[in-house]
């Protein structure tokens, strides 16, 4: 018995043993490092992960890229970071302390770049597409999409605007590419949109440029001016919940103030004009007495901009989502001029099965602007012609009147504040959901649809003002307001596959699209108060004009695309789109916008390989030919005639009656057609040193 029991003591010792030796072998353990550059700067942010129990854990680095974390002795930590190539390395029972330095990523042969309705390997591009990332553009103080792109793709030029605040800048790609001018199609997530002053560029992930038309010509009649395709930012797979904040606060001031007369110069002036009398004129003994205004420190100050960003990006196995608020304010270098914009976006994917994807996209904008004042009588951003003998503001304190007995222009700071801004607001909501179906490998079906709401409200009042030479009238006020909303729904069904040494693509797919809304314009004249705000404040009787329209527009359209490509360096696109477009009828009604492109990867070829491996990472030569579109520089129903109707005053017997008559505004032409851009490319890309540098040669011509 006392044997027996000798024998069970002597197993449990030795199970507890095992199971402690067990448990030591599979124990966690803290364990600390940092993420850094090749230049030795932290990488802030950066993801450092491991699977425990298929479970996922992990951790950011901090402004210091330091970072802690407890993980299984025997696991694998992954370490990422946007920019970055990815590095792994096993957690050891002898190793403590984890120093990382991350590799800068260059563009990859293998990269994936999205293309109209799809994507392909960059190798396999035959088009003229430039790609810019997130990491290329983050550090720039820029507000627009516009000004983030500008020098980082050849063959497109930007152009800022006037630099009032909530105003754009507009990309041209290659030249005009339409008679009447035409902006780049917006492509976000796969829907047009807008991408001016209430777009959030912060929420970005790339942007693919289409230049040719032999990439372009997939979008047919909205792609004369080129196509710019924008990826928004989505939940990473395989790393934690990311929440990333970032401010920017940063002053303005014009670069090129102009010099205007002093008032002692400015006399001088007219004496060396022979007007000698101007003290006598202004009842002053010396210029010491006068006032000495420089109307353009007057009118221009510092700007001031500020923005806030904070999102939140996490993703499993089956979820992915990507949430951010935006908050972005200008206060202009002219006088009394900002603009604010509030932005918020949401993006959700969801995996049911290996079989079925949806997702959707929430982006919703606000923006408030106070412009300056429109003068027809004077520039009023350039305020040379008035005098700096007269002065802002009277001994009362009130905007004073400038001296009519030199010949001075209007008071610029008072002819603004005589314009008051009470409402000047847009706002919109863009929505979209797809569903996925994988039906067999290689074969796919995505179907979209997107909807996007607009708005806008305008309230102005024009008060009376006299600043002597100058008077500001009719008192008035301008209202207007509007709304828009358009539907677009489109399928596209693939085909990936391949067979020997052969790959093909097919892509297949229909689209429509519509367009309705309302503006409304109304002004008011004859208040009995010096400022109002509404309309009904106006005097009785024939006080107030309106007018209104309603834009209409609707598209339908069929595509396709062939991708081939023999051994990876033999390589063929072709597209065909067809659009109907109601600004046509009859048989004009439907354009065609073919494209073809060829490539030869001639770096893949043997004789080749065996004088350029060391040194040369892919040269490849491209051929394109395509149709571009434009349908939007030819209004609406201009292929029906259209009547005007007017009031005439004729005498009868010495009576004066008004009788209303028509007459023939427009004569109606069916035969209007769509304008046809005919554009060839030639290409040659070279890259260098592993795709460390990167060569883009290029030629092309509209025909």
């Amino acid at each position: 018995m006392n044997n027996q029991k000798s024998v069970v003591l002597f197993v449990l010792i030795v199970l507890c043993c095992f199971s402690a030796i067990s448990g030591h072998a599979q124990g966690t353990k803290a364990i600390t490092g940092s993420v850094k550059d090749n230049n030795n700067e932290p990488l802030i942010g950066a993801t450092i992960s491991t699977k425990v129990s298929g479970k996922l854990i992990g951790t950011a680095a901090d402004i210091n890229g330091n970072f802690k974390l407890s993980v299984p002795v025997g696991s694998t930590i992954d370490v990422s970071s946007i920019g970055y190539k990815p590095y792994q390395e096993k957690v050891t029972n002898d190793k403590n302390i984890y120093p990382v330095v991350l590799q800068e990523e260059t563009k990859s042969l293998d990269e994936v770049v999205i293309v109209g309705y799809g994507t392909q390997k960059r190798s396999e591009l035959t088009g003229s597409i430039s790609s810019v990332r997130t990491n290329d553009v983050k550090d720039f103080s820029s507000k627009s999409l516009a000004e983030s792109i500008s020098g980082l793709a050849a063959g497109v030029m930007v152009t800022k605007g006037d630099g009032s605040p909530g105003s754009s800048a507009d990309i041209i790609i290659r030249g005009a590419g339409s008679l009447n001018g035409m902006n780049p199609l917006y492509i976000v997530d796969g829907v047009p949109q807008e991408t001016g002053f209430d777009f959030n560029m912060r929420d970005v992930e790339s942007i693919e440029i289409l230049k040719d038309a032999g990439s372009a010509a997939i979008y047919g009649s909205r792609a004369a001016g080129g196509v710019i395709l924008i990826t928004t930012k989505h939940g990473k797979k395989g790393e934690k919940a990311t929440i990333s904040a970032n401010a920017r606060y940063g002053a303005r001031n014009i670069t090129t103030d102009i010099k205007l007369l002093n008032t002692a110069d400015w006399i001088r002036a007219r004496d060396a004009f022979g007007i000698s009398n101007t003290l006598n004129v202004l009842g002053v003994a010396s210029v010491s007495d006068l006032p000495d205004t420089d109307w353009m420190k007057v009118m221009f100050g510092t700007g001031i901009e500020q923005e806030y960003n904070l999102s939140i990006a996490s993703a499993s196995d089956k979820t992915s989502f990507f949430l951010s608020g935006s908050y972005l304010s200008e206060k202009g270098v002219y006088m009394d001029t900002g603009s604010d914009r509030f932005s918020f976006r949401n993006n959700l994917d969801y995996k049911f099965n290996d079989h079925i994807t949806i997702g959707e996209s929430l982006y919703g904008s606000s923006t408030k602007t106070n412009p300056s004042t429109a003068s027809s009588i004077y520039d009023h951003t350039i305020p040379f012609r008035t005098v700096p003998v007269s002065t802002v503001y009277d001994e009362n304190g009130n905007f004073a009147m400038t001296n009519d007995k030199v010949g001075s222009g209007p008071n610029f700071a008072g002819l603004e504040h005589a314009f008051h801004v009470f409402d000047d607001n847009n706002y919109a909501l863009n929505a979209q959901v797809y569903l996925n179906i994988n039906f067999i490998k290689g074969l796919d079906l995505k179907v979209t649809g997107a909807g996007e709401y607009t708005g806008f409200s305008k309230n102005t009042f024009t008060e009376y003002k006299d600043f002597g030479p100058v008077q500001v009238s009719p008192q008035q006020l301008n209202a207007y307001a509007g709304t828009s909303q358009n539907l677009m729904f489109n399928s596209v069904l693939t085909y990936d596959t391949h067979f020997g040494d052969h790959n093909l693509k097919l892509m297949a797919g229909t689209e429509s699209w519509k367009l309705d809304g309302y503006n409304v314009s109304v002004t008011a004249y004859d208040f009995s108060i010096p400022v109002a705000q509404s309309i009904a404040l106006s005097s009785a009787g024939p006080t107030k004009d309106a007018s209104d329209n309603l834009p209409i527009e609707r598209r339908s359209s069929f595509f396709g695309r062939i991708n081939y490509n023999y051994l990876g360096k033999y390589l063929l696109t072709a597209n065909l789109r067809a659009d109907a477009s109601d600004r046509f009828v009859g048989k004009n009604r439907w354009g065609y916008f073919p494209s073809v492109n060829v490539g030869w990867r001639i770096s893949e070829e043997d004789f080749m390989k065996s004088l350029t491996a060391d040194w040369l990472s892919n040269a490849k030569i491209r051929a394109s030919w395509g149709i571009l579109g434009n349908d939007m520089s030819v209004p609406q129903f201009m292929y029906q005639s259209t009547w005007s109707g007017t009031g005439i005053s004729h005498s009868f017997n010495g009576t004066s009656i008004q009788q209303a008559g028509y007459w023939l505004a427009i004569f109606g032409n069916e035969n209007l057609k769509w304008e046809q851009i005919n554009q060839v490319d030639l290409g040659l890309d070279l890259n260098f040193l592993d795709n460390r540098l990167i060569t883009f040669i290029f030629l092309f011509t509209f025909i």
